[in-house]
């Protein structure tokens, strides 16, 4: 979503995709002193934050603000997948002892940043308090063009049939491999030869790693806490 969105705010300008990492054309608001950045901002261009925070950190300022949010989605039996393999390489998270023990951390809500499940509905339960679009990974991964003119529209930044085109092949997992996959962060931080940040980019890989037993459990709690939320998304959990 990061290099979909600076793709959209590019102009046709490439430069910035290809010199500057994500960090920076979007940096992550947990991670930055606003001092410093108003300071260097680019008043021409529209500010692009990123953020893991929960809702109620954030929801009192936004309130009062003409932001747009895009809430980023995705089914969390590959969310835990996916943050199993980042914190196995990321050196300022400690090391998961197995998957079985990650899981109970993920499911019990107490690893890095907390409950997905929280966070999933504390965001989405603001929809109709700002303006905010839902986005889910699935979607991009099944329909990259659709999402793009989605996110367009909602951005109120029109695009032509060529800037479609850039983007798509500029946010291709095969481009952002070779590019948007944080090879400049130093070892201590992050230890890719354990592992790569962009390990595969696909929808299901769940299922390579979750036992019988493994489905039966998380099912059990996806139902306990998301199920009567009245959430329409574009997953199974099956």
């Amino acid at each position: 979503m990061q290099q979909v969105l600076s793709l959209i705010f590019c102009e046709g300008n490439l430069w910035p995709i290809r010199h500057l990492p994500n960090w920076i054309r979007a940096p992550r608001i947990e991670h930055i002193s606003f001092s410093s950045l108003l300071a260097q901002w680019d008043t021409t261009r529209p500010p692009l934050l990123t953020t893991h925070l929960c809702a109620k950190a954030l929801a009192p300022a936004l309130m009062k603000s003409k932001t747009r949010v895009v809430y980023m989605a995705r089914n969390p039996k590959d969310v835990l997948v996916s943050f199993y393999h980042f914190q196995r390489i990321a050196n300022f998270l400690p090391d998961p002892s197995s998957f079985q023990d990650f899981m109970d951390e993920f499911l019990e809500g107490t690893v890095f940043y907390g409950s997905w499940f929280d966070h999933m509905k504390g965001w989405l339960s603001l929809q109709k308090n700002l303006n905010m679009l839902l986005m889910t990974y699935e979607e991009m991964h099944q329909e990259p063009r659709g999402t793009i003119q989605k996110l367009s529209d909602f951005l109120q930044h029109p695009l032509g049939p060529e800037e479609k085109d850039l983007i798509m092949r500029h946010c291709s997992f095969s481009f952002m491999s070779g590019v948007v996959n944080y090879s400049l962060v130093s070892k201590e931080i992050m230890d890719q030869n354990r592992g790569k940040f962009l390990r595969k980019g696909v929808v299901g890989n769940w299922k390579e790693h979750f036992t019988p037993e493994h489905n039966e459990k998380f099912n059990a709690v996806y139902k306990a806490k998301i199920g009567d939320f009245g959430l329409r998304l574009p997953w199974t959990m099956d």
